[in-house]
């Protein structure tokens, strides 16, 4: 009873002394504590959450103010004394707010404090939130990473089918279409629900219209697309179809029903980017015009201006959009869209012949902005501008330039083979090679289960079937037969069949420089697939020329005869004179070589009166002399050396006729006095003993005329397959003279064989050069440029993130 009152006395009084001992001294914290309880409480987390939500309702200006004061209402609700699981709560709050107002790094951060040990019930919801935020930084890479560690962390989430959609999405963006792919089964296998969910079903027709299948885009969009993204998509799949005008609509549907969609700018960009595609340049031009003063997107807005100013250029308004573009550059400094609208000031003064004044354009491209991609193409125009004014040497040197430092960019290749072009030029063929097979490894390295070579587009098989040709021309005239019969070779077997021409000319040279080694089976069969399938091409006269000769190495002269003959009747009136005189100049060799000396003869005098000022002239009229001198026309030989010697004193052949006819003539002066005019002399002569043994003599003497001629014509198949030896065989020097002289002039005629004097045509003239010439600067390296920077739809693929659902409230 004592104890009790005393406990309470004393307890009172320790509180009672405490408190006016606080009072008394610190009035400081009394002050604080009494205006403490006159301010209003902080707001509770559930209340800002409230008034976050309510914000998705209201327009962008109120929208941003509320935020604003949401994101202070969070900071004041952190500051104040919660519990934890309301703490992560605030931060996931504050971090979403953070996300709406753009600032996606400082969201990421908030989010990422929201997470901590995840412990707490929002921690799945804050870290899906975090990734989200590094998707809209551009950190795709990174988020996918961050994806596979979130269903590491969180496989019980009911967020996860969501995560895995998010994942697709974020696969398809970073370019790996067949990663997204293989993802899809797998969502509907754990959650076959989502089969039908929009979401899924627009990630599958995108996926479809990525990989080609836009039919299949189509089908699974349906008659009647829901929501932005999927319209756009439709509009996307029709544009590829060529459908434009639909394609058109779709965009416009997209940009005047949902305006609050981030679609919205980038829909009637691409509206006013199909009639650039229809090449209806007018309207092209003012539907830009009515887009940038639509749109609100600083990027659309400034492509909207270029492209219209691109469309006046291709329209055929140069001086107007000359000041349009110029315009752009100075608007949009720096950017990208400045660095084209750059290059494509040099290309309106290309449009006006003035070279000289776009190279200074084009020089600003590469000092300006020499870190866009643009480079390549001003690089590649400054040296198309220097071609064009005729300095070839500086444009070659300019092209070289382009494949050093842009080997990747696409008009590395055609800078490759027009730098090639150069150097054949410069009669540099061994230093141009290495730039054709630069075209050929970019563009002829897919092959198909056949092994033959498949093409990504049709102008890339032109450019290689070119490079080809002209590297086959360059190891051709380097002499380098070992080097174009290995890659080259090869590489023209793969080839598709084709009917162009410059498979016409690598079919030629590769069968020649088969001929050439030995290969005459192997070339043959090429001639024949060339002549089967090129049969009114130009250079089938050369090819029937080569085919000739093969035969006839091969042992074929009769066969080769006919083949000649097939020439003159298919291109005597209109083929080369060059091969059609070789043809009638070889068809006589053949006879002579088969003895019927007759019909030798007449090829001769064929060939003379139709090409009387040709090269060959002397060796014809000296072989006509010979065949005249086997039938025992004494006369007419004599008359054939004669007009050789008048025509010239002083080649070989003119110094073996000199000989021959000083003997021909001591052989017509016989005991009955015939004369040499006679044109058969010998048939002439009595009928005596002594007449006989000096007709004996005469053609024991005619023999060793043509056993002289040995050394003139030269039997080829001793020589070797190689064009230098069939050269040096054709050979008429001084030294050769003296080792015939020393021959026994008793060998049998019938031993001689006079292979053609050209066994294979000249190799200039076989393999048509100035023709290819003419043809390796005409090939169309790449399309026009202005086409290839306006066109297309701008680059904005729909991801879903419109019907993506978010995190839970």
């Amino acid at each position: 009873m004592i104890r009790r009152p005393l406990a309470t006395s004393l307890a009172l009084a320790a509180v009672l002394s405490a408190a006016g001992t606080t009072v008394a001294t610190c009035p400081a914290t009394w002050a604080a504590s009494k205006a403490a309880r006159e301010a209003p409480p902080a707001p509770h987390t559930t209340e800002v959450g409230d008034a976050f939500e309510q914000t998705r309702q209201l327009a962008d200006e109120q929208r941003l103010a509320a935020l604003e004061q949401a994101s202070q209402s969070v900071d004041q609700v952190l500051r104040g004394d919660v519990d934890p699981d309301q703490r992560a709560a605030a931060r996931f709050l504050a971090g979403k707010i953070q996300y709406e107002l753009g600032n996606y790094r400082k969201a990421a951060e908030t989010l990422g404090e929201a997470v901590k040990d995840g412990k707490s019930r929002f921690a799945d919801d804050a870290a899906f939130a975090a990734i989200e935020a590094l998707e809209a930084q551009g950190r795709d890479a990174e988020a996918a990473r961050a994806w596979i560690q979130w269903e590491k962390r969180f496989p019980a989430s009911p967020l996860m089918p969501a995560a895995r959609l998010a994942q697709i999405w974020n696969a398809m963006r970073r370019g790996e279409v067949a990663a997204a792919q293989k993802l899809i089964p797998g969502l509907t296998a754990a959650y076959p629900w989502m089969e039908k969910d929009q979401r899924l079903v627009l990630a599958k027709a995108m996926v479809a219209y990525s990989t080609g299948k836009v039919d299949d885009a189509l089908s699974l969009l349906g008659a009647k697309p829901m929501g932005p993204s999927a319209l756009y998509l439709k509009a996307m799949c029709l544009e590829s179809k060529g459908s434009l005008l639909k394609a058109a609509a779709a965009f416009q549907e997209v940009g005047e029903r949902y305006t609050d969609s981030p679609l919205r700018d980038h829909a009637l960009l691409a509206k006013a980017n199909a009639f650039l595609e229809a090449r209806d340049y007018r309207s092209a031009a003012e539907e830009f015009a009515r887009v940038g003063a639509k749109v609100s997107d600083p990027a659309v807005k400034a492509e909207a201006e270029l492209r219209a100013a691109g469309a006046v250029f291709l329209s055929g308004g140069t001086d107007s959009s000359l000041g349009m573009l110029r315009g752009v550059t100075e608007r949009h400094a720096g950017s990208d869209v400045a660095a084209r609208a750059q290059f494509l000031v040099g290309e309106a003064l290309v449009a006006q012949g003035k070279p000289a004044e776009a190279i200074v354009e084009f020089n600003r491209v590469l000092s300006q902005y020499f870190q866009h991609k643009v480079a390549a193409s001003a690089q590649y125009r400054v040296a198309r501008s220097l071609d064009a004014m005729g300095r070839r040497s500086d444009a070659t040197g300019s092209y070289q330039a382009v494949v050093a430092g842009y080997p990747l960019e696409p008009e590395a290749p055609a800078a490759a083979y027009l730098a090639g072009v150069g150097l054949m030029d410069q009669n540099k063929p061994l230093a141009a090679a290495p730039y054709f097979q630069l075209v050929l490894d970019r563009y002829a390295a897919k092959k198909d289960q056949g092994g033959h070579v498949v093409f990504a587009r049709p102008e890339h098989q032109e450019l290689v079937e070119a490079a080809l040709c002209l590297l086959q021309l360059c190891y051709h005239r380097a002499g380098d037969l070992g080097q174009l019969s290995g890659a080259p070779h090869l590489l023209l077997q793969q080839m598709p069949a084709s009917h162009s021409a410059w498979r016409a000319y690598a079919l030629l040279i590769d069968a020649d420089a088969a001929a050439a080694q030995g290969r005459y089976p192997e070339a043959q069969k090429t001639l024949e697939e060339l002549t089967r399938d090129f049969p009114d091409h130009p250079v089938g006269a050369s090819a029937i020329k080569l085919l000739a000769w093969t035969q006839a190495r091969q042992g074929n002269d009769s066969l080769a005869i006919a083949t000649e003959e097939r020439l003159l009747a298919r291109y005597g009136a209109s083929g080369d004179d060059e091969v059609v005189s070789s043809a009638f100049l070889d068809i006589a060799h053949e006879r002579f070589n088969q003895k019927r000396y007759k019909e030798a003869a007449g090829a001769y005098e064929d060939f003379l009166k139709r090409f009387p000022g040709h090269p060959r002239r002397t060796l014809a009229l000296y072989q006509a002399g010979l065949c005249y001198l086997r039938l025992e026309r004494a006369g007419d030989a004599v008359d054939r050396w004669e007009t050789l010697m008048r025509d010239t004193t002083s080649s070989p052949l003119a110094e073996r006729a000199g000989r021959a006819l000083q003997r021909s003539q001591a052989l017509l002066r016989g005991p009955a006095g015939a004369l040499r005019g006679q044109p058969r002399g010998f048939a002439r002569e009595p009928s005596s003993r002594s007449v006989r043994v000096q007709r004996r003599a005469r053609r024991r003497g005619a023999e060793r005329v043509l056993d002289r001629d040995r050394e003139v014509c030269g039997d080829s198949r001793r020589q070797g397959g190689d064009p230098r030896h069939r050269a040096r065989a054709l050979s008429t020097e001084p030294e050769q003279h003296r080792h015939a002289d020393a021959r026994d002039p008793g060998r049998a005629v019938s031993d001689q064989r006079v292979r053609r004097r050209r066994p294979l045509p000249d190799r200039q003239a076989l393999v048509p050069g100035e023709a290819l010439d003419r043809r390796r600067r005409a090939v169309p390296p790449r399309g026009e440029p202005v086409p290839r920077l306006l066109g297309g739809r701008p680059r904005t693929v729909p991801d879903g993130r419109c019907l993506r659902a978010g995190p839970r409230s």
